[in-house]
């Protein structure tokens, strides 16, 4: 029997929901697979209030000039500076070498060399992907961005739109990402600062880029990739002291991630296809399509619509909080490299380094920062709601979420 046009892009609407949820349920979950605490119901309601506010001021905006909403929202690059031009040709080159490489992007504790076996390893690839790479820097170096898609075919929701639109190239962004921490790791382990930070930069980049993407998968990958880069980032910085010249393009390209209307901007797209597809099914083709579904499984459909948008406003809040935590550690590096202190407040970055003290978003006060014995560590406090001091070792060297997202730097 021929599924009704309904029908089809519902399902299509909720196969998509599926994947994005496999995708934040991976995001949500720590290295060893065991979840993290729950959020604080009222952090949960600080979040949503936001999110709901900017979603309803788009749909504003959307009913006078939807069109001049997309264009502002995704200009076209000048001709010959878009890197998403760039990228494309990387991409293949990328997905291809990966294959049988292993997973050599793993983390060695800061304080140890990375073993002779791993670093043969990580050379050997790197030199497979030498014109990958060459392409990748390319790219960073290009400050537009726009993947080619056709918005009229993307927003109609046309096959030939999804088969060949942003959700093709997000294993690639993935996997250009991983190539370019596996970088910043070798230049690193080798003492190169120079070239681990020109590795830092490109990997920032590739995830800046990918922030303007209209789609909330390609969003959900370009999380898992950046706290991937700001893993590697932080590992950078604690092995190694890097000028300023070395800091100052990580400080800016990290400024430039700081973009909470990206993850907003996907999910509104998103919502107004969903309602696009609704508003354009006859009377006929709606009460046929939900004529054969029963009330418990609507009910578990709209149960997993509603844990679908809490982990959505949770995981754009851990984004932001992320962004914002590197960004502030490196500014109080800069700090420390042209004074030769650390400073005491972040206030002291003000405004030499930071234009302000970034707001954590999971209560709207300004980031967290702590001196150590050793070092300091910059901190959000988390969906918990609660201060919890923040000092809980490195990304890479915590085996569950701690309920602080901490970027620690201890030299």
């Amino acid at each position: 029997m021929r599924m009704h046009r309904y029908s089809a892009r519902i399902a299509c609407q909720f196969l998509a929901l599926a994947i994005a949820f496999i995708g934040t349920a991976c995001y949500s979950h720590d290295g060893n697979g065991q979840t993290t605490s729950p959020p604080d119901p009222k952090v949960l309601e600080y979040l949503h209030a936001r999110f709901d506010a900017e979603l309803a001021g788009y749909s504003q905006e959307a009913k006078t000039d939807f069109d001049g909403l997309i264009k502002r929202w995704y200009p076209e690059p000048p001709p010959k500076e878009n890197a998403a031009e760039t990228y494309e040709l990387a991409f293949p080159h990328v997905l291809h070498n990966a294959k049988g490489s292993g997973n050599l992007s793993r983390f060695f504790p800061a304080s140890l060399r990375v073993p002779s076996w791993a670093r043969f390893g990580i050379k050997k690839r790197l030199q497979k992907d030498d014109e990958s790479l060459k392409l990748l820097h390319d790219a960073a170096a290009l400050k537009h961005y726009r993947y080619p898609i056709d918005f009229a075919q993307y927003l109609q929701g046309s096959p030939a739109q999804t088969a060949q639109g942003p959700l093709n190239h997000t294993k690639a962004l993935r996997e250009s990402a991983r190539l370019l921490c596996l970088e910043t790791l070798y230049y690193t382990d080798t003492g190169d600062t120079q070239s681990a930070a020109k590795a830092g930069y490109a990997a920032l980049a590739l995830c800046s880029a990918a922030a303007t993407e209209p789609d909330t998968l390609s969003q959900l990958t370009r999380a898992a990739a950046q706290l991937m880069v700001f893993m590697h980032v932080e590992d950078m910085l604690n092995r190694c002291q890097l000028n300023a010249e070395e800091l100052k393009p990580l400080s800016e390209e990290l400024q430039e991630l700081d973009a909470p209307e990206a993850y907003r901007r996907a999910e509104f797209l998103g919502d107004y296809l969903l309602k696009a597809n609704l508003d354009s099914a006859t009377k006929e083709e709606m009460r046929d399509s939900v004529a054969n579904v029963d009330p418990q499984t609507l009910a578990s459909v709209e149960a997993f619509r509603k844990e679908m948008r809490d982990i959505t406003v949770i995981n754009d809040a851990e984004m932001l909080a992320f962004s914002r935590t590197a960004r502030t550690a490196v500014a109080a590096e800069r700090f420390r490299v042209a004074r030769g202190k650390l400073p005491e407040t972040l206030d002291e970055l003000v405004p030499d380094f930071l234009e302000s003290v970034p707001v954590d978003p999971f209560d709207g006060n300004s980031i967290r920062y702590k001196k150590l014995s050793r070092g300091f560590v910059v901190y959000s406090i988390g969906k918990n709601g609660k201060d919890d001091g923040g000092d809980f070792g490195l990304m890479s060297e915590q085996r569950t979420r701690p309920p602080d997202l901490t970027f620690m730097i201890r030299r």
